[in-house]
């Protein structure tokens, strides 16, 4: 998120707490688009994300009279959408529907088996789901994700086509998501805590 210098930010800061309609403006087309990409990341939904992306400047017009002049706006619209994505998340813990809406979401932004497998206490999780693949398929996916081989080199290894590989490896995904979709949420809130590092 580019910042006005602070000079500009303090003066817009000022003229905003004393209910300046026109300076809430030029400061919001300043930071909408930035804070909306940066919320995408966070909740993965563009429905979700514009609706969270209101509410964060809503709550800043509302709360002007506590504005801070001398502390970056920035800051304080960062933690507004990191606490709002949170609150997200955590209704959707307690709807399935929405779960899934996550879950099939995601799949467009990045694959969570893969950041699965960055994490010490997701990689236990990943392991028990691996261990219920069939055979082939385990070792399949772990020559690929976990040893980092190409489909090329798994075709050769195994003697079997590239299409079989990839196969193997579209099934795997597809019930590794599954099984580590918890009810509680745990994929959700795993890609919360990677992308809320980013924002």
């Amino acid at each position: 998120m580019t910042a006005l210098n602070a000079t500009d930010e303090k003066g817009l800061l000022e003229k905003i707490k004393k209910g300046d309609v026109k300076a809430f403006e030029q400061l919001y087309l300043r930071y909408d688009k930035q804070l909306f990409y940066n919320i995408l990341k966070l909740v993965r939904i563009n429905e979700i994300a514009a609706e969270i992306h209101q509410d964060v400047f809503l709550k800043l017009w509302t709360n002007r009279s506590r504005i801070d002049p001398d502390r970056p706006v920035t800051a304080f619209l960062k933690q507004i959408a990191r606490n709002m994505a949170i609150d997200f998340y955590r209704k959707a813990s307690r709807d399935s529907s929405l779960r899934e809406q996550i879950a099939l979401t995601m799949t467009e932004y990045h694959d969570p088996v893969n950041e699965h497998i960055l994490l010490k206490e997701t990689n236990e999780a990943l392991e028990v789901a691996i261990n219920k693949l069939p055979t082939q398929r385990q070792k399949v996916f772990r020559l690929i994700k976990l040893e980092n081989k190409t489909y090329e080199y798994a075709a050769e290894h195994f003697g079997v086509s590239i299409g079989t590989i990839k196969d193997h490896m579209a099934k795997a995904s597809r019930f590794l998501k599954s099984e580590l979709l918890t009810p509680e949420g745990k994929i959700a809130s795993f890609v919360l805590i990677i992308a809320a590092s980013q924002l």
